[in-house]
Formats: C-alpha cells, sequence, structure tokens
C-alpha cells in the first residue's frame, strides 16, 4: 500500500503506527523525517528507546539478523521499532523464510525499510505490496516553493513570494538546509507569524543584492559592470571559486537545455514542463535566451570548464579568475 510523506507523517502523528513501513528513493530527506518521527512516537522515554530501537545497516548485516530483531520482543515496552538503512544492499540468502514476515507481522515490532533504490525484483515487489510504501523520490525546482510555503504553514506562518524566491533561489533543492533555515527564521520571529523577504535576509544572512544567483542575473543580461561588482564583493566575503562555478555551471546547462528546446519550436509553458520548473524560474532562462544564442551558451560552458581547471591548476588568484570569466561571458 502507498501513502504520501505528508499523509505518514500526519499518521504517526496522530499514533497511527504501521507494523511496516517501506521508504524508497533517493531523497534522504524524507527517510530521516519518517524514521525521526517514528523514534519520537513509539518511545515515550530514553529507556524504553535505548532497549527497544535497533538499527542495521544493509553493508553490515543480513536479513537473517534483521528478521531475528523484528521477532524479538520489546523489552519493558509495548512495541521496539527495527530500522534497516541501505536495505537495497542487504544480503537476503533465503528470500521464502524473509517473506513470510511481510504476511503476519507482530503487533509489538514496526519494521523500516529504508531503501535508496528500487531494485524492482519479486524481493521488493512483494515488500511493496505489503508494507506501507512512501516514495522518496526528489523535489523538481517547480515545486521547491510550494514545499517552502508548505513547511511554514506547518508552524503557523505565512511568507510572501519574494521571501520564497529568495529561499528557493539561494538553497535550490536542498531540502535539509530549507529545514534550518527557516527554523532560525522561526525561532526568531516567535511573536510576527509573517516571513518577509527582509526576514530572511537578516535572519539568515542571504543577500538578494550580493549572492550568487544576483551573478547569474547579471552574467545572462552581459551586465559586466554589476557582474564585476557581484563577484568582488563575493570574493571579499570569501565564496569559493569553484563552488560559483559550479553553480554558474549548473545554469548555463539549463540555458543550453533550453535554448535546444526553443530551437525544436517548443513553446514556454512546454519548455517548463519539460525541464519541470516553475515560470518564475522560467523568466530567468528567458533572460539569459534574450541575450545568448545557443553557440554563445556553448561557449561560455567552455569558459566555466576552463575556469574551473585553472581554478584547481593555477596559482592565479581566484578574484583575478572570476572577473575574466565575467569580462568573456558579458563580451560574447
Amino acid at each position: 500500500m502507498a501513502a504520501s510523506y505528508n499523509q505518514v507523517i500526519k499518521d504517526i502523528r496522530a499514533g497511527k503506527i504501521a507494523p511496516v513501513y517501506f521508504l524508497v528513493g533517493p531523497e534522504k530527506y524524507f527517510h530521516d523525517r519518517i524514521i525521526e518521527q517514528l523514534v519520537s512516537a513509539v518511545f515515550p522515554d530514553q529507556g524504553s528507546k535505548d532497549l527497544n530501537l535497533t538499527i542495521l545497516y544493509g553493508t553490515e548485516n543480513d536479513a537473517g539478523q534483521l528478521l531475528t530483531a523484528a521477532l524479538d520482543y520489546p523489552m519493558l515496552g509495548d512495541r521496539k521499532l527495527v530500522i534497516a538503512r541501505e536495505f537495497q544492499r542487504m544480503p537476503v540468502s533465503d528470500e521464502e523464510s524473509f517473506l513470510k514476515y511481510f504476511k503476519n507481522p507482530p503487533a509489538s515490532t514496526c519494521l523500516v525499510l529504508s531503501a535508496a533504490e528500487d531494485k524492482k525484483n519479486k524481493l521488493f515487489r512483494t515488500i511493496r505490496e505489503s508494507a506501507l510504501t512512501v516514495e522518496c523520490k526528489p523535489v523538481y525546482e517547480s515545486q521547491i516553493g510550494g514545499w517552502i510555503q508548505s513547511l511554514c504553514k506547518e508552524q503557523g506562518y505565512s511568507i510572501e513570494g519574494a521571501a520564497v524566491h529568495l529561499l528557493a533561489d539561494h538553497l535550490g533543492t536542498n531540502l535539509l538546509a530549507i529545514e534550518q533555515e527557516l527554523a532560525k527564521i522561526f525561532n526568531y520571529k516567535i511573536d510576527d507569524r509573517s516571513i518577509l523577504a527582509e526576514d530572511v535576509e537578516q535572519i539568515t544572512g542571504i543577500s538578494r543584492q550580493f549572492n550568487v544567483f544576483a551573478l547569474q542575473e547579471a552574467l545572462s543580461k552581459k551586465d559586466l559592470k554589476r557582474s564585476l561588482l557581484i563577484g568582488s564583493h563575493l570574493m571579499r566575503s570569501g565564496q569559493s571559486i569553484t563552488m560559483l562555478i559550479s553553480i554558474l555551471f549548473a545554469f548555463y546547462r539549463k540555458l543550453l537545455l533550453a535554448a535546444f528546446y526553443r530551437q525544436k519550436g517548443f513553446t514556454p509553458a512546454q519548455i517548463r514542463e519539460q525541464m519541470h520548473i516553475s515560470e518564475f524560474q522560467y523568466r530567468g532562462i528567458a533572460a539569459g535566451l534574450s541575450k545568448t544564442n545557443f553557440g554563445q551558451i556553448k561557449s561560455v560552458i567552455g569558459y566555466l570548464q576552463d575556469a574551473d581547471i585553472q581554478a584547481k591548476t593555477s596559482s592565479v588568484a581566484e578574484t583575478s579568475l572570476l572577473q575574466m570569466l565575467c569580462f568573456k561571458i558579458c563580451r560574447l
């Protein structure tokens, strides 16, 4: 049986604990948060947790050890919580015996199988059918805004669009980083439940004027003066040029893909759908496309690759490398 992440979290908080959870997918954030909620819900105190929480790893343990732990009775408590991390890598020598567990799992154990990938074999298919399965897929960039808003709403806050975009632009799809930055804001704004862009800047230190995304925007518009100004500020603040290059590289790869789709006759809406980006995110892409053609974008990617090699192998100052990169891109 399948369930969404939000529904599972809601049920756990309401005390509805399933006998078996199958968490499958590469987004580690969802695995960790569900497991954290289960630990809090199952164990009323540290003593019962110490006695009845078992964590096994697919790289260190096998299915026989997992079954033994799951079939043991809880000690001085009502329920055991047995977690198998990296389950996709756990050796299962006797599948038939292992799968018998799922036909009638004991009520005294909550078993969590956490797998970063679905092996799509008989074992995994049977577990999917028997367990409460949660797909832990990465969140697309186009979904991040909604994710931020839902986290705020869950804590009783509203957040304006400009603040959402500032967090999304700076943190991307790093769900843990988003949660941590929002936690700072929640702790600071205890009485005022409305989050503005100014709050994000003041509390988290994220700047709208002088961050890598402002540099990205200036370069895409071929605004040399502003690019040099932002680049100089970033270097003085201790930013790593290799980190800046990696973010710019990701942007220009998206720009190249959008240019390819445009050459194929795709509409802006079709391009957004193909690239899984929001209308707001597409505005930055569209601005870049208005100033740069397909061939020029390929040249920029080459400049970025060259700059990355120089940053890692030459003795040229990072500030000089970034300035040269800005000149090359803006003079195309």
